[in-house]
């Protein structure tokens, strides 16, 4: 099974909440570990896979730009100050993804998440290339046998990353966002979940300089990077999304020193 670094990520208080899967085999392949990844690889892949009923906002969270040009400018950004060049490939149309059989399923186990990526991903990490799987779900995230209604998204103990719609759906118009929230609130979990899962805040890159925000996990201490655990829910993402605009980058300058000077 592929494995890269466990982490999650969620949104929380009132609409969301983060929790943390520790029931996870973390061994990994020899293409599919951070070291690996910095050291070697040229390539981080986003594919991107989709439940009927949940496809991902593609257009109209930012004007007339491609929704997914977000997390790339975002991605890229991360990586722009390393002295060997990683280019960010990311799925942005529906075209582009895979839709999925509908499971029939109204919650989804991290076994049932990791099962997934194994049925359906196209592309696997290789000596050149990195690939986190993300799939977009109808249906909620069981923890203990217990549907979690209030958690948007979560990493299945690898690379392998879920995002729960009928959560996202529920975000109403309005509020710090603008009239559509939602559409750019899943642009900053895909990013906030990609980070985690190339090891972002301390969770497997070490630190440059001491920021991780330990009492609330794998998170930064500034309170304007998108790594902040508060800014994983709308009203704390108001900071994130001045001009509402793709070209936006929204982590912090301690979580782009982490990732330019690791293994570098």
């Amino acid at each position: 099974m592929k494995k890269l670094i466990y982490l999650f990520f969620a949104f929380s208080i009132f609409l969301f909440s983060c929790q943390e899967d520790k029931d996870v085999n973390k061994d990994p392949y020899q293409y599919e570990t951070l070291e690996h990844f910095y050291t070697q690889a040229s390539v981080l892949k986003v594919e991107i896979a989709y439940e009927p009923n949940a496809e991902p906002y593609v257009s109209g969270g930012f004007g007339s730009s491609v929704n997914f040009d977000f997390t790339q400018n975002n991605l890229t950004a991360l990586f722009a100050q390393r002295s060997r060049p990683i280019q960010v490939l990311i799925d942005k149309q529906l075209n582009q993804m895979t839709q999925i059989p509908s499971q029939n399923k109204t919650s989804f186990t991290s076994a049932d998440i990791r099962d997934l990526s194994d049925d359906y991903q196209v592309e696997q990490s290789t000596e050149d290339q990195a690939v986190v799987f993300l799939v977009f779900l109808d249906g909620y995230y069981s923890l203990n046998g217990q549907n979690q209604n209030t958690v948007l998204g979560v990493s299945a103990g690898s690379h392998a990353v879920a995002i729960f719609k009928p959560v996202l759906e529920a975000i109403t118009g309005g509020g710090v966002l603008g009239s559509n929230p939602k559409y750019q609130v899943e642009q900053a979990t895909i990013v906030h979940e990609v980070a985690h899962a190339i090891g972002l805040v301390n969770a497997g890159v070490d630190m440059h300089v001491a920021h991780q925000d330990a009492a609330h996990g794998k998170h930064c201490s500034n309170t304007d990077c998108v790594m902040y655990w508060t800014n994983e829910g709308p009203s704390g993402a108001s900071g994130l999304f001045g001009g509402a605009s793709v070209n936006e980058i929204v982590f912090g300058q301690e979580c782009i020193d982490d990732i330019t000077n690791y293994l570098n």
